[in-house]
């Protein structure tokens, strides 16, 4: 572990400032670079503000990164205004959804505008999504991926135009037609029917219960981390969320779910990460004595490497058809192919263009659509790459092994 890790973490584990590290130009990248690729830009630029020798860095590059994490922010107090704004607004329709993650995790931070949220989740009954289809139309959002029904969406993406908010619908909180995750739901099937209520700017609103939302937490970095990886600040929200509700928190319950699909592991791996590097002041005991034989070190490479959700380049992004097929392999006992995990079938097309479900002709036209867009640049300028988006599968494949998540150690 470099030093701009080491600085980047003591950053993450809430140090507001910190002592100039007399960092090179290439130094000062490096560590701006991470902070973006884990969507805590302006946490860290804060954090750096007296740091006398960001100066290394040319002038017109120190305001590029100072505009954006400034942008950032605003846009997150815009964001969360908007929010409780239209969390007012559905209820006044009696619309009252439960609101998980995003800005239940933000609001304790110190700072909670420098904890940005991408979007936010509404965990709703499935018999209420046509009305709230109808609400946020009424509000002037639409369908992120326009043409799509979102009666046929476990989890639909609402988007206004100009509006810094995006909302997503979760009639789940986890993919039900996904064999990897679907059995996760069981967990969360009466939540509905317990929530507890927390106030934001005087606005109340519904949440999940301490226990059933640090369960969600981990269980959403369990799913993130089959796919192509979560990041830092995931744990930063588990920590943070200890902190506060630790006490209220059921730790045999969660000990015993993390159990039940091989999540325990991993689990004591994002745990010990959290006390190790991020301020967790202890362990829970039911983690404890597992935790002591994790080695968390690859995890948190792995973290800090593929940014907020494993996708730093195109490869890696790809690379969660074979992760995610190990592990669906191992609930059903099949074994794929290789060639079609790289190159999926029309089940997948259908699901990820929608222009081939609603029209079978179309599947053709989907295959090269898929092609375009596994060929396309990344943000570092580089196109898909077959043989790299294998290795890194590969490579990631061993990390589920490591953690127990699918068999093999």
């Amino acid at each position: 572990m470099n030093s701009v890790w080491k600085t980047f973490l003591a950053i993450c584990a809430g140090a507001q400032t910190i002592e100039d590290p007399d960092y090179s130009a290439e130094e000062w990248r490096e560590l701006f670079e991470m902070a973006a690729r884990q969507e805590l830009l302006p946490m860290v630029l804060e954090a750096c503000l007296s740091c006398a020798s960001q100066k290394n860095l040319e002038r017109g590059e120190r305001k590029k990164w100072r505009d954006a994490a400034v942008s950032i922010a605003v846009r997150q107090i815009v964001q969360t205004n908007e929010l409780l704004t239209l969390i007012l607004h559905a209820q006044d329709r009696g619309l009252d959804p439960i609101v998980v993650k995003g800005i239940v995790c933000r609001v304790l931070y110190p700072k909670p505008y420098l904890r940005f949220s991408v979007d936010e989740d509404f965990f709703i009954r499935p018999e209420e999504s046509g009305a709230w289809h109808d609400f946020l139309l009424s509000e002037g959002y639409d369908l992120s991926r326009h043409g799509e029904d979102a009666d046929r969406l476990a989890e639909p993406s609402f988007h206004k135009e100009g509006s810094a908010l995006c909302i997503e619908l979760h009639k789940y909180l986890f993919p039900p037609d996904s064999e990897a995750f679907k059995e996760l739901n069981r967990y969360f099937s009466d939540a509905y029917d317990h929530t507890v209520t927390v106030s934001v700017e005087d606005v109340t609103f519904k949440t999940l219960l301490p226990t059933d939302h640090f369960l969600f937490l981990i269980l959403h970095a369990y799913k993130h981390f089959l796919y192509s990886g979560f990041g830092i600040r995931q744990v930063m929200d588990m920590s943070v969320f200890i902190e506060r509700y630790g006490q209220e928190i059921n730790w045999k319950y969660i000990r015993k779910c993390c159990d039940e699909v091989h999540a325990d592991v991993f689990a004591a791996a994002v745990l010990k990460i959290a006390k190790k590097y991020l301020g967790l002041p202890a362990i829970p005991e039911e983690f404890g004595r597992l935790a002591e034989g994790v080695d968390e070190e690859p995890l948190l490479a792995d973290m800090i490497s593929g940014g907020l959700y494993g996708v730093s380049n195109m490869a890696r992004a790809h690379s969660s058809n074979i992760t995610l097929k190990a592990a669906e392999d191992q609930k059903t006992g099949r074994r794929s192919l290789l060639p079609k995990t790289l190159f999926p079938g029309i089940g997948y097309l259908k699901l990820h263009f929608p222009y081939a479900r609603k029209y079978p002709l179309l599947l053709p036209a989907a295959w090269l659509h898929r092609i375009v867009k596994y060929l396309a640049k990344d943000r570092d300028g580089r196109s898909g790459n077959p043989l790299e988006t294998l290795k890194i599968g590969r490579e990631r494949v061993e990390l589920l092994k490591k953690y127990g998540i699918i068999d093999g150690q």
